[in-house]
């Protein structure tokens, strides 16, 4: 499988988190390598987090009510299971545009489902 043919979604779990999506949303979108899709997983949030992750061209679930992480991420993986790789990212995050590249070669080889990406204060990558 060669990077040209692979699929790729990332998805941000949030709760009241309406703030900082458009910049986690627009990170994703600026890759060099874009994701195919984008899931938002809105845990129950009071505020508006839905409205402006789908204003932003993000495919939404909404759920009742807040479960947690563990369950925005299981309902992501379900979700998005027809996806070769699947990267989880943070609301909070403003990822480089070449994160998404950089990460795909090495993953492709390992047969890796879920890349679990975090962000250091100074833009460094965690896995």
């Amino acid at each position: 499988m060669t990077d040209d043919h692979l699929k790729i979604a990332a998805y941000v779990c949030c709760y009241n988190d309406a703030e900082y999506l458009p910049h986690a949303i627009k990170s994703l979108k600026n890759q060099s390598m874009c994701p195919a899709e984008i899931l938002v997983i809105d845990d129950g949030s009071a505020h508006n987090s839905s409205e402006v992750a789908k204003a932003l061209g993000a495919t939404v679930i909404t759920l009742e009510s807040n479960l947690g992480r563990g369950n925005g991420r299981a309902v992501a993986m379900k979700a998005l299971s027809e996806f070769d790789l699947i990267v989880s990212c943070d609301a909070l995050d403003n990822d480089p545009a070449a994160m998404l590249l950089s990460l795909s070669a090495p993953h492709i080889r390992l047969g890796a489902r879920l890349l679990n990406i975090k962000m250091t204060g100074r833009g460094n990558l965690k896995n």
